[in-house]
């Protein structure tokens, strides 16, 4: 997997798996918030990402020719 990191390695990531799906680890959002979104699909979970470190997912991907 390619790992996109924040700046602390408790913080959210962004990681590329082998089939090219993009994972994110960080903390589910709270269940007011998830209530809230529109067209969530039965088994999907929704986090919490500095739009920062989704920048430099893609821009790390990018640079490495994956996408």
């Amino acid at each position: 997997m390619v790992s996109v990191q924040a700046r602390r390695p408790e913080r959210p990531s962004v990681y590329l798996s082998e089939d090219g799906m993009a994972v994110v680890k960080a903390p589910e959002v709270d269940a007011e918030t998830f209530a809230g979104l529109p067209n969530v699909l039965p088994g999907e979970r929704a986090v919490y990402i500095k739009p920062d470190v989704i920048v430099r997912a893609a821009d790390e991907i990018r640079k490495r020719g994956l996408a």
